[in-house]
């Protein structure tokens, strides 16, 4: 008997999850056949629960091999777990950042996006915002915080660049990552019209 257990999704879910509690429910009854059946079938599970265990230990060698090396997701350097341990969970509790990967903001500050209309599609007010981040309509937007990243600040206008050294703007955190890569975290709540 081969048991994989994980989330399934769509209308799998049901099917899945039956499956997986038959073959849970079944293990006992093949464990009580293969007691007292001919020693071929016995042979035939223990050759395949040795497989299923090989599987697994090959599997357990490969993470040992990983663990030196952390990996994170494209869009978040290493580094930037630096952010994770400082302001995780430490921004205010309604806090909002604005981060040109929504994604990147909740992991590293621990705070809800409402950057998203569904799962794949982004809230055209959030793309708005992305594509100018004016400080003042940030902050109206109810967003506290602005997540910067060099590809993001280089993108922008030299208008949308001078309003962040507004005296409105404060700039938290400042971390470079490389010789030309950096991340700002700006706090705009102040700079309400």
């Amino acid at each position: 008997m081969f048991f994989r257990y994980g989330l399934d999704f769509d209308i799998t879910r049901l099917v899945g999850a039956s499956l997986w509690l038959s073959y849970a429910l079944a293990f006992p009854f093949v464990w009580l056949w293969l007691v007292n059946s001919r020693q071929g079938f016995r042979l035939l599970a223990g050759l395949g629960y040795g497989v299923a265990v090989f599987a697994g230990l090959v599997m357990l060698a490969v993470e040992f091999i990983a663990i030196p090396v952390p990996q994170t997701t494209y869009y978040l350097k290493y580094n930037e777990g630096e952010f994770a341990r400082a302001y995780w969970n430490r921004l205010g509790k309604d806090a909002q950042i604005l981060d040109y990967y929504p994604e990147r903001a909740v992991l590293l500050f621990g705070r809800a996006s409402f950057a998203a209309t569904d799962v794949y599609k982004r809230s055209p007010a959030w793309e708005a915002l992305i594509a100018s981040p004016d400080p003042v309509k940030v902050a109206s937007e109810g967003y506290s915080y602005v997540y910067m990243d060099e590809k993001w600040w280089q993108g922008l206008s030299p208008q949308i660049q001078a309003a962040y050294s507004e005296p409105c703007v404060q700039l938290v955190v400042q971390m470079k990552l490389s010789s030309s890569e950096f991340r700002e975290l700006f706090n705009v709540a102040a700079c309400h019209p």
